[in-house]
Protein backbone atom coordinates (compact mmCIF):
# COMPACT_ATOMS: atom_id res chain seq x y z
CA UNK A 1 0.00 0.00 0.00
CA UNK A 2 2.44 2.38 1.12
CA UNK A 3 4.44 1.68 -2.20
CA UNK A 4 1.58 2.60 -4.19
CA UNK A 5 1.23 5.52 -2.94
CA UNK A 6 4.49 6.61 -3.36
CA UNK A 7 4.14 5.24 -7.01
CA UNK A 8 1.03 7.61 -7.33
CA UNK A 9 3.09 10.46 -5.59
CA UNK A 10 6.22 9.97 -8.16
CA UNK A 11 3.54 10.07 -11.60
CA UNK A 12 1.58 13.31 -10.10
CA UNK A 13 4.74 15.30 -9.34
CA UNK A 14 6.49 14.44 -12.18
CA UNK A 15 3.48 15.72 -14.37
CA UNK A 16 2.99 18.31 -12.04
CA UNK A 17 6.32 19.50 -12.48
CA UNK A 18 6.55 19.54 -16.29
CA UNK A 19 3.17 21.70 -16.23
CA UNK A 20 4.53 24.31 -13.96
CA UNK A 21 7.97 24.30 -16.04
CA UNK A 22 5.88 24.98 -18.89
CA UNK A 23 3.42 27.58 -17.66
CA UNK A 24 6.24 29.36 -16.24
CA UNK A 25 8.07 29.60 -20.13
CA UNK A 26 4.70 31.04 -21.24
CA UNK A 27 4.25 33.03 -18.03
CA UNK A 28 7.71 34.89 -19.43
CA UNK A 29 5.46 36.48 -22.19
CA UNK A 30 3.26 38.25 -20.38
CA UNK A 31 5.11 41.16 -18.50
CA UNK A 32 7.48 41.95 -15.77
CA UNK A 33 4.95 40.52 -13.41
CA UNK A 34 5.21 37.09 -15.56
CA UNK A 35 8.92 37.21 -15.94
CA UNK A 36 8.89 36.95 -11.92
CA UNK A 37 6.35 34.56 -11.51
CA UNK A 38 7.75 32.27 -14.68
CA UNK A 39 10.68 32.19 -12.99
CA UNK A 40 8.90 30.63 -9.56
CA UNK A 41 6.87 28.22 -11.50
CA UNK A 42 9.94 27.14 -13.74
CA UNK A 43 11.89 26.53 -9.54
CA UNK A 44 8.71 24.96 -8.06
CA UNK A 45 8.70 22.73 -11.17
CA UNK A 46 12.37 21.69 -11.09
CA UNK A 47 11.33 21.37 -7.49
CA UNK A 48 8.61 18.53 -8.27
CA UNK A 49 10.52 16.57 -10.63
CA UNK A 50 13.45 16.38 -7.87
CA UNK A 51 10.49 14.95 -5.58
CA UNK A 52 9.60 12.64 -8.22
CA UNK A 53 12.87 11.48 -9.56
CA UNK A 54 13.61 10.71 -5.34
CA UNK A 55 10.10 9.23 -4.97
CA UNK A 56 11.48 6.75 -7.46
CA UNK A 57 14.60 6.49 -6.02
CA UNK A 58 12.69 5.28 -2.63
CA UNK A 59 10.90 2.41 -4.32
CA UNK A 60 13.43 0.72 -5.27
CA UNK A 61 14.60 -1.83 -2.14
CA UNK A 62 18.45 -1.33 -3.27
CA UNK A 63 18.52 2.70 -3.67
CA UNK A 64 16.09 3.27 0.02
CA UNK A 65 18.71 4.40 2.48
CA UNK A 66 18.79 7.89 4.32
CA UNK A 67 20.12 10.32 2.30
CA UNK A 68 17.18 9.53 -0.57
CA UNK A 69 14.45 10.22 2.17
CA UNK A 70 16.44 12.83 3.14
CA UNK A 71 16.34 14.20 -0.52
CA UNK A 72 13.07 13.52 -0.97
CA UNK A 73 11.53 15.06 2.52
CA UNK A 74 13.94 18.19 1.56
CA UNK A 75 12.87 18.58 -1.78
CA UNK A 76 8.95 18.29 -0.97
CA UNK A 77 9.36 20.36 2.27
CA UNK A 78 11.30 23.45 0.10
CA UNK A 79 8.19 22.91 -2.40
CA UNK A 80 5.38 23.55 0.20
CA UNK A 81 7.72 26.44 1.54
CA UNK A 82 7.93 28.14 -1.48
CA UNK A 83 3.57 27.73 -1.87
CA UNK A 84 3.40 29.25 1.33
CA UNK A 85 5.30 31.97 1.01
CA UNK A 86 3.66 32.62 -2.42
CA UNK A 87 0.33 32.23 -0.99
CA UNK A 88 0.90 34.76 1.64
CA UNK A 89 2.44 37.02 -0.60
CA UNK A 90 -0.51 36.77 -2.69
CA UNK A 91 -2.96 37.58 0.05
CA UNK A 92 -1.33 40.31 0.93
CA UNK A 93 -1.42 41.59 -2.84
CA UNK A 94 -5.37 41.15 -2.62
CA UNK A 95 -6.02 43.26 0.53
CA UNK A 96 -3.69 45.98 -0.80
CA UNK A 97 -5.93 45.95 -3.60
CA UNK A 98 -9.10 46.07 -2.26
CA UNK A 99 -7.89 48.71 0.47
CA UNK A 100 -6.77 50.71 -2.70
CA UNK A 101 -9.89 49.52 -4.69
CA UNK A 102 -11.56 51.12 -2.25
CA UNK A 103 -9.90 54.28 -0.77
CA UNK A 104 -9.82 55.43 -4.62
CA UNK A 105 -13.86 55.11 -4.90
CA UNK A 106 -14.51 56.84 -2.20
CA UNK A 107 -11.85 59.82 -1.72
CA UNK A 108 -10.94 60.17 -5.51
Amino acid sequence: MFREKLGQLSNVTKFLGYVEIVLGILSFFTGIAGVISGIISIILGFKLLSVSKETKALLNFQDINETNAYEFYNSLTTYFDIQAVLIVVSLIAVLIGIFAAFWLSHFA
